[in-house]
């Protein structure tokens, strides 16, 4: 899916020191912050993971090809958003406490990020506008536009995700069946925006380092990209919801009483 001379360098890591600067602010952000703001009571690992594992694939991605090739391939460009939007953010959802999200999702401007409508449209228009657009075409060309990008990718990915992994019954949706139609629904919008690159028979973008030629096909690799490795994630974390939803039917078997919500356990 990706080209030769990124598959060859695959192996290759290195972060600019730039990048260690934003990582070193991001976690000492963070801990500062978990300081004032402790976990809720059965949270902390949950809590704890999801920091550890944000920060682990951050700084991965950071180094990685995703980063350095990303403005040289559309292929890799789009990888790079879907590992931002289907593998950090919903990690770092996990690392935010639910209280924490009540308190910033009742400023008055950001109650419509409760809806899971407006965060389902949020992604829906996300995805085409920036690889089916002229706009997606200019952001490889700087590399400022490309980490505005990224940061849009990020935050839509917060919005989206925690309504399926909060455990707020304020802002998450409240049973299992809600959950895994709301993943499985953005599994087609995905898809056809990648069958839409795959059916392109022009460049999104002037690519110094390719011929026409090699840049249409780059181009129907980003859509391959988007299919495989996006619809594949959410498949991945439908199953999944839908093996909890299948748990917690036979733990209310067992307790009558149990509501089938996602039960965070404290050891």
């Amino acid at each position: 899916m990706f080209p030769t001379d990124v598959q060859h360098d695959v192996g290759i890591w290195h972060v600019a020191p730039a990048a260690w600067g934003l990582i070193i602010l991001a976690v000492g952000g963070y801990c500062t912050w978990r300081m004032l703001q402790p976990a809720e009571p059965g949270w902390q690992r949950r809590a704890n993971t999801g920091a550890l594992g944000t920060l682990v694939v951050s700084i991965w991605f950071a180094g990685s090809f995703l980063q350095r090739d990303a403005m040289r391939y559309e292929s890799v460009h789009m990888a790079s958003h879907l590992v931002v939007m289907l593998v950090i953010a919903p990690l770092a959802v996990l690392a935010v406490s639910t209280s924490s999200y009540a308190r910033v999702s009742s400023w008055t401007p950001l109650r419509a990020l409760r809806n899971p409508v407006v965060c389902f449209l949020m992604l829906a228009i996300l995805i085409p506008a920036f690889h089916l657009t002229l706009f997606g075409a200019k952001v490889m060309e700087y590399n400022a536009l490309h980490a505005v990008e990224l940061a849009f990718f990020g935050l839509v990915g917060l919005f989206y995700w925690r309504l399926v992994l909060s455990v707020s019954s304020e802002i998450h949706l409240p049973t299992y069946g809600q959950r895994v139609a709301y993943v499985t629904l953005a599994i087609p919008v995905i898809f056809f925006a990648g069958v839409a690159m795959m059916s392109m028979d022009h460049p999104l973008a002037t690519m110094g380092n390719l011929s026409s030629s090699q840049a249409v096909h780059d181009v129907h690799q980003a859509g391959l990209v988007m299919i495989v490795v996006g619809d594949g994630l959410l498949s991945f974390y439908a199953i999944g919801l839908f093996a909890a939803w299948w748990m917690s039917g036979r733990a209310r078997r067992v307790d009558p009483l149990g509501r089938g919500r996602l039960v965070v356990s404290a050891t």
